[in-house]
């Protein structure tokens, strides 16, 4: 049999058809969103009836753990005629967790009328908890601070092109070495682990990502938000870890375990920073809240507007650029020196023209 002869046998197509049904994930839906047809591979995946899906929206299947972001930008693409292809997590009826690569592709009649849309996934399920496993700590379940020294480069030189603030807060657990001693190094595992948690769900860290920097040290990270957003999210960490009310009795600050925090923010619209500057900024801070006396935080806010007027607020400081400042002190310096040498030959000529009292 030729090749355009089995293109054209209506039993080789239904052979084809079903394969494709029984083997591939595939989804079309209407111009409006729903759902019209679902491969018998992908029910199945899903473990659904049918029944249960046809006619509901396609962001049914999709958007279980996506935002309003990504659906419109799937909106958007598909209205230009383009297809849209991208990465979507999403849910099983059971309840299980999947990932997947999707490409959905208008379809069109033969006026080349846009009439429906075919979506096909690649479940990539497998792929996704491999890459999760190397950037997750094993015992909070954060982020590794692998995945963090990453993330933070690649999110400051966003903040950068974008112009928008960045900021940096580190969290330590105070005396922890002083409860491990006293309760077990199992017990200050357990403590690590419910700091963890509270910080993970905590409604202002929700939205930003949390890693455990090391040991008992833990950071978030924030872009485009404000120092009033900021200190909103460190006093609602601090209300969050005072909650968990664990019991420290031989802590040097409370009879409950009670966190330090160091906070870095910059305005990357008024200057550059490597990430290495904001980390040591950022520690620097957190000694300094240490040295302080612990469970407090220092921060560091930079912005457009603490440059504009004084802030009355002393736990905030203005953060100078470094080579600023140093060439700021190095003028300093050479300018006291000047005034000294003047001032000394100002009581020269006094003492020489028995001049008093100026």
């Amino acid at each position: 049999m030729q090749i355009n002869t089995l293109h054209k046998s209506l039993a080789v197509q239904d052979q084809k058809n079903s394969i494709i049904d029984k083997s591939v994930f595939t989804c079309i839906f209407d111009s409006k969103g729903y759902i019209i047809e679902l491969s018998k591979a992908f029910l199945d995946f899903l473990d659904y009836k049918e029944k249960e899906v046809r006619n509901q929206k396609y962001r049914f299947l999709i958007s279980k753990y996506e935002n309003d972001d990504l659906i419109n930008e799937i909106k958007q693409t598909l209205k230009s005629g383009f297809a849209y292809c991208g990465e979507i997590k999403s849910k099983k009826k059971s309840g299980d967790i999947f990932w997947a690569n999707i490409v959905i592709s208008p379809l069109y009649d033969d006026q080349r009328k846009k009439i429906a849309y075919m979506c096909i996934l690649n479940d990539i399920t497998s792929q996704k908890k491999l890459q999760e496993l190397s950037i997750t700590d094993q015992l909070t379940g954060l982020y590794n601070r692998n995945y963090f020294d990453v993330y933070i480069k690649k999110e400051l030189f966003g903040a950068i092109k974008s112009k928008q603030i960045f900021s940096l807060v580190l969290f330590d657990i105070d005396c922890l070495d002083l409860y491990n001693k006293s309760y077990g190094a199992m017990a200050g595992d357990k403590a690590i682990k419910m700091v963890a948690f509270a910080l993970k769900g905590n409604k202002y860290v929700k939205s930003n990502p949390v890693f455990r920097f090391r040991g008992e040290e833990f950071a978030i990270i924030v872009t485009n938000q404000n120092a009033g957003y900021l200190r909103a999210l460190v006093n609602s960490v601090f209300e969050s870890i005072k909650s968990l009310s664990i019991k420290h009795e031989f802590s040097e600050v409370s009879d409950i375990l009670t966190i330090s925090g160091g906070a870095i923010s910059i305005d990357t619209d008024l200057r550059n920073v490597s990430s290495s500057e904001v980390i040591e900024i950022a520690e620097h801070n957190l000694e300094k809240a240490k040295k302080s006396g612990k469970n407090q935080v220092v921060f560091d806010v930079e912005s457009s507007q603490s440059r504009k007027k004084n802030n009355s607020d002393n736990s905030i400081s203005i953060l100078p650029n470094r080579e600023v400042l140093i060439n700021d002190l190095v003028k300093i310096e050479k300018r006291s020196m000047l005034v000294l040498l003047r001032l000394n030959h100002i009581n020269l000529l006094k003492s020489v023209y028995g001049i008093n009292g100026v």
